[in-house]
């Protein structure tokens, strides 16, 4: 062994202080010593740190992704190349940190992963388009702030139409080329005053008193 002393030495670790046979020539870190099993499960903490900034996968389903991209750019938005196997989308907006979309396999699975802080968006990209959706069943048209204006002017065609802009909505009755415009911030208040007669203020009330007598019923239940 020319000389050298390779006896084990006991040596409590500094995490959990139970005592470990170590070889005399491993190094000690002032920190003090971590054995395998701490060590291990630092591992497991990390990786399980790792996982809960992601989102449950089952948030956006593949086919939307292009749709979901659609959508990102509307609401300003700017589609970047996606770096790596594992990135499906990438989008910046201001000063925020990249929105990022992941495949953890890359190999097609149905549903994708976000990071928590994307969360809200995905599920803001959910609510509108499920809102696209009720409006629609509704005969209500979405449209561009061009085409808006131009029904505004011209009063054609007729119909019911709206947009978007930022967290309001501005609804357009033309059903009777009269182009009544409003603007709402609540999308049930929007629709109640579209596919009724009802007031702008009529419909805040009648939404208000749906919305209490909603919360009533829970209660009770």
């Amino acid at each position: 062994m020319n000389g050298t002393d390779c006896k084990p030495r006991i040596i409590e670790c500094s995490r959990c202080g139970c005592e470990w046979n170590v070889s005399s020539q491993a190094h000690i870190p002032e920190t003090g010593y971590i054995c395998p099993h701490c060590t291990s499960r630092e591992r497991e903490n990390n990786a399980f740190q790792e996982d809960k900034h992601m989102a449950n996968r089952s948030l956006l389903h593949r086919s939307k992704i292009e749709d979901f991209k659609s959508w990102l750019q509307e609401d300003g938005w700017q589609i970047e190349q996606p770096k790596g196997i594992y990135e499906v989308v990438r989008a910046t907006k201001g000063t925020r940190k990249p929105l990022i979309v992941y495949t953890r396999d890359n190999k097609g699975n149905e549903h994708i992963t976000v990071q928590d802080r994307d969360v809200p968006v995905v599920r803001a990209y959910i609510r509108d388009r499920r809102r696209e959706a009720r409006a629609k069943a509704n005969g209500i048209q979405k449209v561009t702030k061009e085409e808006m204006l131009k029904i505004i002017d011209t009063r054609e065609p007729l119909g019911k139409f709206y947009r978007i802009e930022g967290k309001t909505i501005i609804a357009v009755d033309n059903s009777t080329g009269d182009a009544w415009t409003e603007e709402f911030k609540d999308f049930e208040i929007f629709l109640l005053w579209i596919t009724t007669q009802l007031t702008v203020e009529d419909a805040v009330e009648k939404t208000r008193r749906r919305n209490k007598h909603a919360k009533c019923v829970s209660i009770r239940n």
